[in-house]
């Protein structure tokens, strides 16, 4: 495992910004087409994208051994839960809910990848870290409270918007934790992303054909579905979902999700870019809180290396 650098913290910060990004596009999206039919159309396109990009530059990768039976498992649950559980709660979603809800929402990844860490590798986190991880997610509660006639018991009712995209949280979480067992395999992270995003764009699209109502509209205005349509694919399905890879790849889960609790801020700060938002003073308490409690789940991590 690499150790933390400079490096590291400035593609964890791009990384994350574009993620909050993409859910600004996709809020753009759902609005602009029916949300199966623009993951099918997107993934679709995506997957035979990156394969295409695989095969005329691919080189020699070290596969141990044969496909495997469990290869074969492995690459279905990508499918499973790295695109159709993932993208299909959250875009449903996100047709009832504000973007920074969805990215406060999203900001569970770090907690449920160090419980999948403990449940799949025995991975234990120290005292320290779990004492950052608290400081981080608690100064979002400023960031909730950011347009909202907010109180305690909300922290703890859902509604069924919020419980399908911690769904896709949870989804979206797992998956990579099997795509980081087929990268030790060997396999190429183009492939692993190629063929989860084309075999999932072909469960998408027959699901939408099963549950659209007879007469009615996919798209409902062109320019904005082909202007979120490019402008994920290339933001999410070809940089952050290759990024995230080749993260993972070098650092561990832990190390990689726990930066997820800058994505409401990210959200937030475009919010105020794009929208004129206000970003008020308890925004800012919420920044320093999250850096705060990041630092010392770094340090932490830091000195166990």
């Amino acid at each position: 495992m690499k150790i933390i650098n400079l490096g590291y913290f400035v593609m964890v910060l791009i990384l994350y910004a574009m993620i909050a990004l993409t859910i600004t596009f996709a809020k753009a999206a759902v609005s602009a087409a029916d949300p199966l039919f623009f993951i099918a159309v997107r993934m679709l396109l995506a997957g035979g994208l990156l394969l295409g990009f695989y095969q005329l530059f691919r080189k020699k990768h070290a596969v141990q051994g044969s496909v495997t039976v469990n290869d074969v498992v492995n690459f279905a649950l990508v499918v499973i839960f790295h695109i159709y559980l993932a993208f299909i709660p959250e875009f449903w979603s996100l047709q009832y809910l504000p973007s920074v809800k969805a990215n406060i929402l999203w900001s569970m990844t770090p907690f449920v990848a160090m419980l999948l860490s403990f449940i799949v590798y025995g991975e234990r986190i120290t005292r320290l870290q779990l004492i950052g991880s608290l400081i981080a997610f608690f100064s979002l509660m400023p960031l909730l409270m950011h347009g909202y006639n907010w109180c305690v018991r909300d922290m703890f009712s859902f509604s069924l918007p919020e419980m399908m995209l911690i769904i896709s949280v949870f989804s979206a979480t797992y998956a990579w934790f099997v795509i980081k067992k087929l990268m030790n395999r060997g396999y190429s992270l183009l492939t692993i992303n190629g063929f989860s995003m084309l075999f999932g764009g072909v469960l998408s699209l027959f699901t939408w054909l099963f549950m659209r109502t007879p007469g009615s509209v996919a798209v409902t205005s062109y320019g904005s579905f082909l202007f979120t349509l490019f402008g994920l694919i290339l933001l999410s399905n070809v940089i952050v979902y290759n990024l995230y890879g080749w993260l993972l790849k070098n650092y561990s889960i832990n190390m990689v999700t726990i930066a997820g609790f800058m994505s409401p801020v990210f959200g937030a700060l475009f919010g105020w870019i794009f929208f004129g938002e206000l970003f008020a003073l308890y925004d800012a308490v919420a920044v320093a809180g999250i850096a705060i409690g990041l630092a010392l789940f770094f340090m932490s991590a830091r000195s166990s290396e």
